[in-house]
């Protein structure tokens, strides 16, 4: 699907294909949101088994391997915010509105995965668990990985209260190099901070080589019709979705 955002960096990696679906691809997942994640993994790679995760702002992350069942609706229920695997003709999709959604895969071992990012997940430290399992379960290494970050809450207006700086400092995220004055309506001040900058001062923590991160530059907030919004649509907001799968069927 032409529409669909895709990173340059991904894009040469052969045999990973991925996508990620702004308000103006298709669909709000919100009412079909079945159809539309199941028209999303096809898009993505005809004939892949689509993989959901049900966004709780948990540091869950789930390996999913070809055979295995995909996550129960206990599971889901849960809360399952990040998916990775090593296999092929599996598509792992993910949602968010405002919450960056990252994007990950191993250019040696072609393991990837995808996690969704909002700040209490990563203040619960779900980057850091993601490279861990791929780690664990792939032996990919953080400097051997390839990062992209989807379009989210910029620093231009993600504005937040003191209990989110804190947890995102208790998270060893450098809130001070992300974060940015913000100017009230009333002309008040505030302080914004920039999630996406935030998670990949995280990645870099941890090993992945800075060089290998693609940051999209667009705010989810003031990005208008390009994008769904929690932060300025409210609880009415649909959903963006982002898909990443190993190409190929499986086995």
């Amino acid at each position: 699907m032409s529409d669909l955002l895709r990173f340059a960096s991904f894009s040469r990696l052969e045999g990973v294909r991925h996508g990620f679906a702004g308000a103006d691809a298709f669909g709000a997942f919100d009412g079909r949101r079945d159809e539309d994640l199941r028209r999303l993994a096809e898009a993505i790679d005809p004939g892949a088994r689509l993989v959901r995760t049900r966004q709780t702002h948990s540091a869950r992350v789930r390996w999913v391997e070809a055979g295995a069942p995909a996550p129960s609706e206990r599971d889901l229920a849960a809360g399952i915010d990040g998916l990775a695997t090593a296999e092929q003709g599996l598509a792992l999709t993910a949602l968010g509105a405002d919450c960056p959604m990252l994007f990950l895969a191993d250019r040696a071992r072609r393991a990837i995965g995808v996690v969704h990012c909002g700040w209490r997940g990563v203040a619960g430290g779900i980057v850091d668990v993601a490279l861990a399992l791929l780690e664990e379960r792939a032996g990919c290494a953080p400097s051997a990985l390839l990062a992209a970050v989807a379009p989210g809450a910029r620093g231009c207006c993600y504005e937040v209260g003191s209990e989110v700086v804190e947890a995102l400092e208790r998270a060893a995220i450098p809130v001070a190099a992300i974060a940015r004055p913000y100017v009230r309506s009333d002309g008040s001040l505030s302080r914004a901070v920039d999630l996406p900058m935030g998670i990949a001062a995280r990645l870099v923590a941890l090993g992945v080589d800075p060089r290998a991160i693609e940051l999209a530059e667009a705010c989810t907030i003031c990005g208008g019709s390009r994008f769904h919004s929690h932060r300025r649509g409210g609880q009415a907001a649909g959903r963006m979705a982002g898909a990443i799968a190993i190409e190929g069927a499986p086995g």
